[in-house]
């Protein structure tokens, strides 16, 4: 063995550890004498060779010595070999243990050759996921032979590998592979929280709302494309099943569990054929106690090689028989296809919801043949979806889709309306379809054919001239013909118009599309151009349907006087119509010595109703009940009455969808000149005097970029701030003589640019400290430090007006129906009963979000220590609150809002504090009363305001620059801040927290939306599209 030289460019700890991985080739080829011989020959690197060979032992003693990797007799692997094996793991031990960054938290999962565990990362303040290889004690029991120990870490390693290098948003990338101090391996990765799509499956059969059919079809669409990408990298996953497929709570979609991928082309490291498969050749001995065991349908099915598969109602025909080198991407495709049967169906294949069947016996009817068509068990199902999963599921793989993507292409048809190729089309198919639908009408058209051809053969016996018999004949014939084209032509009229109603199933993809509320920006331009164009040529439709739905109303059965009665009074506007009519009777008879103000209110009030309820009372005797003999058409007619009631809710009025929608287009298309280009000089005027400390000292120095979506509207007058107008909630405010805004119904949203910074968040119970608050709750505290990085955040709570704007209704309990009661613009009040989810879905599209609780009470707070920003005693919110107060307490026996659980929430705040007098008793209109430091109204009162931050203790790290509380439990509620006019000033201190579920709708829960500031490496981020994608 010769000494080779120094290599003195290179790091020392490089060099020892490539003289480390050479000794161990070297051991390998039996060169290397003991390792205290070898290493004298390196006095420069003995103390870094020594740390690496200790660090080497501790790995080969994490594995029992006779089951030590090194010692394996399997057979090197042409793409892992013993000496690559070596290496890697030399590579790991030279940088030293790694898992001292990570705290478990618990585990999550446990299988065969591994356990996944929730760790904090302690550096970068994050939750994660960590899979550890486990030791051979640490592992159940396998039937059969267990691999070696080489087999065991080679799968484990090369799991790591192929998933590491599958970068798409479907897959859960891998962060980092190393050893702990105990010589496990071991790889780190994000932890995705969610549901997996059996639940979402159920959820569709249970009718949630929240997941229709085409929704949970958008999620195998996600796994589609997702397994297309891993195809064309060559990698086949090989067990996909619903547990496999996690769904988070903003519809993220991620294939799991890659610990049997295999990489085309590579030797395959796993037997992944059914160990029951294989005890078919040699039954074994059965009793009747041996059966037991095996009768759940979950039972788990084993590879071979003893890996758990899990039921294999999802697995190829060929891997089922064993039949390894069939077992590539078309596998794959037939268990996406399983997955659409058993979303269809309800149950998984050869299982019908209902039943139960052991899990070999499952396998048994796998390999013997096909289970039961999905129409038989889902009627109901869209035939296109059938077809999809049939060709799919197709038993042998070349009859399956081509690739994932043509799968991919077909879900996609479907969901925008279009062809779906797997499915038959046409005029013939279309005609068929009639006819099994319309058998008695189908057999009187056969029959009269019939007929005529019987009389036509019968005459022409009698005839004596074969001349003349020819002649009758051909006319009987010619009549037959004309009689039966007559016919095709009124029954292909009647199928025209029935086929149109296939025009729901479109109404209902384009609701579907509106619920994802893309983002309004230039690079969704397309989007929203693409959704009207379909929306437009289904209005174009109306025509047509209305004169079908009077054509079948032709032949209803008369009404009497009873049933227009009963339709009057049934009516969906009858209701509003007797309570505008009620409260017109209350108006006219109010006291004759109200205030002016009151009084034109009043008359204005009177003046909308009396144009407003005649309209109803046409309305309501429109006729709503129609009976006719055929029950055939009576639902047909049902069917075109709804598609006509959901084609005219797709366009009615300024707010509908498809108002929203072109709305929304229009704003894409124009943002960066509206908000940018336009405003140029504006924006310059704001990047000086922003980044001038001499002008604005509390920004010291701030080097900021045009955002768009704002339009600069100048410092607040008296705080200094500089404020932006939100350029897609309404119009941009104008300022008074003052400098003060001017606010309107109209008025968009006005966001403060705050600096940032650090500042101590929480309260103490401690007098001496300075952030002490004498009414401080547990998990107030305790006070810390935390560092904000510049955001923008709203100077008022959100408006009513704003909200309906953005969304297309007004959900707040005190709309303008409180208008007389207590005389304010109700469009002026702080939009409530939003939930969480509802908000977050809002903001985005608009480019906003909530603010984290950090930011929320950093601006509350406005840089004071005290229990309240005015002071530490309750009397100082005097006139800065609209809180609980007497005129609220006189409201209360008739205000419904009092009720239940917000009744009960209001009380017991009103114990723990003295109310305190404002002019108002209900939600009042925002900016009503004064400001903090920074210029930001009712961060007291008013309305509670949510946040993005789940309940967590104090302790918990924050991450990111808007320090956002890591919380590893609680994801579902969610903390709301400042209190509300229904509490006292004791539930609206700035260090008070509350929590509630994220679908929580409480009448006086509501928003101050938010919005990072974008640096200029961000400015192409999610509100700056790169320029090549610009559509100016």
């Amino acid at each position: 063995m010769s000494k080779p030289p120094p290599h003195h460019h290179e790091d020392p700890s490089d060099e020892a550890e490539r003289l480390f991985s050479q000794f161990l080739d070297e051991q390998d080829s039996g060169q290397a004498s003991d390792f205290e011989s070898w290493v004298t020959a390196y006095p420069a690197h003995q103390q870094a060779l020594r740390a690496l060979h200790q660090d080497w032992s501790a790995v080969r003693q994490a594995f029992s010595p006779e089951t030590d990797p090194l010692a394996s007799s399997d057979a090197p692997s042409p793409n892992l070999q013993a000496q690559h094996l070596h290496r890697l793991l030399a590579r790991l031990a030279s940088q030293g243990p790694k898992d001292h960054r990570y705290q478990k938290a618990r585990e999550i999962a446990r299988g065969g050759m591994g356990a996944i565990y929730e760790v904090q990362d302690t550096l970068l303040r994050r939750e994660l996921a960590m899979k550890v290889m486990l030791r051979r004690e640490e592992r159940p029991p396998r039937q059969g032979s267990s691999p070696s120990e080489e087999a065991c870490l080679v799968r484990f390693l090369e799991e790591a590998q192929i998933t590491g290098q599958l970068e798409h948003p479907g897959i859960v990338p891998i962060h980092e592979l190393g050893l702990a101090a105990n010589g496990q391996v071991f790889f780190t990765m994000p932890l995705v929280r969610g549901r997996n799509f059996k639940e979402i499956i159920e959820e569709v059969h249970r009718g949630h709302p929240n997941w229709s059919l085409q929704r949970a079809i958008g999620v195998i669409l996600h796994v589609c494309r997702t397994m297309a990408y891993a195809h064309a990298k060559g990698v086949v996953h090989r067990d996909l099943k619903p547990r496999n497929i996690m769904v988070g709570p903003f519809g993220e979609t991620f294939v799991m569990d890659w610990g049997l991928a295999k990489v085309q082309g590579w030797e395959d490291r796993r037997d992944i054929r059914p160990a029951v498969a294989e005890q078919k050749k040699h039954p074994p001995v059965r009793t009747e106690r041996s059966e037991t065991p095996d009768q759940s349908p979950d039972s788990p099915v084993l590879t071979v090689d003893g890996d758990v598969l899990g039921t294999p109602a999802y697995m190829s025909p060929e891997q089922a028989q064993g039949k390894l080198e069939w077992v590539g991407p078309s596998a794959d495709i037939y268990a996406v296809g399983a997955m659409l049967y058993h979303l269809l169906s309800g149950g998984p294949p050869y299982l019908p919801p209902g039943t139960q069947r052991s899990a070999r016996s499952l396998l048994e009817a796998l390999q013997e043949g096909e289970p039961p068509a999905v129409e038989s068990l889902a009627t109901w199902a869209p035939a296109e979806l059938a077809a999809i999963c049939e060709k799919a599921m197709a038993r042998a793989p070349q009859d399956r889709y081509a690739g994932m993507s043509e799968m991919a292409d077909e879900l996609q048809a479907f969901l925008d309306g279009r062809v779906v190729h797997a499915y038959q089309s046409g005029a013939i198919a279309e005609f068929r379809k009639w006819v099994r639908r319309n058998r008695l009408a189908a057999g009187s058209l056969l029959a009269a054919a019939v007929i005529a051809l019987s009389g036509a053969t019968l005459l022409f016996w009698k005839q004596s001239s074969w001349n003349e018999r020819l002649q009758d004949q051909n006319k009987l014939l010619q009549a037959a013909g004309t009689a039966i084209e007559e016919k095709s032509v009124q029954l292909q009229a009647t199928l025209e118009k029935v086929s149109r109603l296939s025009d729901r199933s479109e109404v209902a993809a384009l609701q579907e599309l509106a619920q994802e509320r893309w983002v309004i920006h230039p690079r969704n331009a397309d989007r929203y151009q693409q959704w009207l164009q379909r929306a437009q040529a289904l209005l174009a439709n109306q025509p047509l349907h209305r004169s079908f739905l009077n054509e079948l109303r032709q032949t209803a059965q008369p009404i009497n006087d009873q049933q227009k009665e009963q339709d009057r009074l049934h009516h969906p506007q009858a209701e509003r119509l007797r309570n505008l009519q009620q409260e017109q009777a209350d108006l006219m008879a109010a006291d004759p010595e109200l205030s002016a103000d009151r009084k034109q209110r009043i008359a204005a009030r009177l003046q909308f109703l009396e144009q407003e309820i005649p309209r109803l009372q046409t309305v309501v005797q429109e006729r709503r009940s129609w009976q006719f003999e055929n029950p055939q058409t009576g639902r047909l007619h049902h069917a075109v009455q709804r598609l006509l009631a959901d084609l005219e809710a797709l366009e009615a009025g300024e707010l509908s969808l498809f108002a929203r929608m072109r709305w929304a287009l229009e704003e894409a298309q124009a943002l960066r000149p509206n908000t940018i280009t336009q405003q140029s000089d504006l924006w310059n005027q704001a990047i000086e005097a922003i980044s001038d400390p001499q002008q604005h000292p509390q920004y010291q120095g701030l080097q900021i970029e045009p955002q768009m979506g704002l339009v600069p509207l100048g410092p607040d007058p008296d705080t200094g701030f500089w404020e932006f107008g939100h350029w897609l909630s309404g119009q941009i405010p104008k300022r008074d003589s003052r400098g003060r805004l001017i606010l309107s119904p109209e008025s968009s949203l006005v966001l403060v640019l705050l600096p940032g910074g650090g500042f101590t968040m929480g309260a103490d119970s401690d007098p001496n400290q300075i952030q002490h608050d004498p009414f401080r709750q547990s998990q107030e505290g305790p006070a810390h430090a935390v560092e904000l990085a510049p955001f923008f955040l709203s100077k008022y709570e959100m408006t009513q007006a704003q909200w309906a704007r953005i969304w297309g209704s007004n959900p707040a309990f005190f709309s303008d129906r409180w208008q007389i009661q207590d005389p304010v613009d109700a469009w002026l009040r702080p939009v409530e009963r939003v939930s969480w989810y509802q908000c977050t879905s809002l903001l985005e599209q608009v480019g906003l979000q909530l603010p984290t609780e950090a930011q929320w009470e950093y601006a509350a707070r406005g840089g004071s220590p005290h229990a309240w920003y005015p002071g530490s005693d309750p009397q100082a919110v005097q006139g800065h609150a609209n809180l609980a107060d007497p005129k609220l307490l006189a409201k209360a026996a008739s205000a419904g809002f009092l009720l239940g659980r917000n009744g009960s929430k209001a009380a017991e705040s009103w114990t723990q504090g003295e109310l305190l007098e404002d002019p108002f008793a209900l939600p009042s209109p925002v900016g009503s009363f004064l400001p903090n430091s920074l210029g930001l109204y009712d961060v007291i009162g008013n309305v509670r305001e949510w946040c993005q931050d789940g309940l967590g203790p104090y302790h918990l790290p924050v991450e990111g620059a808007h320090a956002l509380r890591q919380v590893p439990r609680h994801r579902h509620r969610r903390v709301h801040r400042g209190g509300s006019f229904l509490v006292s000033p004791f539930a609206a201190r700035s260090a008070h927290r509350g929590v509630d579920g994220a679908e929580t709708r409480d009448p006086d829960l509501g928003l101050r939306p938010a919005r990072p500031l974008l640096a200029r490496d961000q400015v192409q981020g999610i509100f700056e599209p790169p320029p090549e994608a610009d559509t100016r």
